[in-house]
């Protein structure tokens, strides 16, 4: 018993357990946080409906196609805070294929579309992070989050989605060109993507 404790008292050990419950008694006081969601920049308040004239958005889809979309173009050069015009006042469903996703740094799902007769035109879709600070509490949100869920299912390995025939709605937006994969030649995408669903 003695040697026992003569080993329990030694300063090295003495150190090792003061140590150990420095760091328990720390992360009592201050428990350990998560490094908060972050949000894109450019237009961001454009891309998530939380621009100052997102309230003057027709929410009422038009139906429309890949074809349709890639036509439009922009009447003004595209820069960080251009507000909301033209085409970004309105609402879009089409049908189509989609080719595969990715997770981009600012914590949107970038999908690239295809058009259901003509698989070499393509198109692209974005779903917002609705965690991210910009967004969180806000109405869209839960529209968000909805949307990512629904994808989960249809999710595949390698970034690959179900084949088939696919429904999405949400608003329109012009983007910057800067090489993102599948964009149309004008920028133009959906985004932010409110509904998506799996038809056949």
């Amino acid at each position: 018993m003695k040697k026992y404790l003569l080993v329990l008292l030694h300063p090295y050990i003495l150190c090792v357990q003061f140590f150990i419950i420095a760091v328990i008694f720390a992360s009592m006081i201050f428990p350990f946080q998560q490094e908060p969601e972050k949000c894109g920049v450019n237009r961001w308040g454009v891309k998530t409906l939380t621009d100052v004239d997102a309230k003057k958005v027709n929410f009422k889809s038009i139906k429309t196609s890949i074809d349709s979309l890639r036509s439009l173009k922009p009447d003004r050069k595209i820069g960080a805070t251009v507000p909301r015009f033209g085409a970004e006042f309105y609402t879009f469903q089409l049908n189509c294929g989609i080719r595969e996703y990715s997770n981009e740094e600012d914590g949107d799902i970038h999908l690239v579309l295809f058009d259901l007769k003509d698989t070499t035109k393509t198109f692209v879709a974005e779903i917002p992070d609705p965690n991210c600070p910009a967004v969180k509490g806000t109405k869209y949100a839960p529209k968000f989050q909805k949307c990512r869920e629904d994808f989960e299912a249809y999710k595949l390995p390698k970034k690959k989605v179900l084949k088939g025939e696919y429904k999405i709605t949400g608003s329109f937006f012009f983007d910057k060109l800067h090489n993102v994969k599948g964009a149309p030649p004008f920028g133009g995408e959906i985004h932010p993507v409110l509904t998506i669903k799996k038809m056949k």
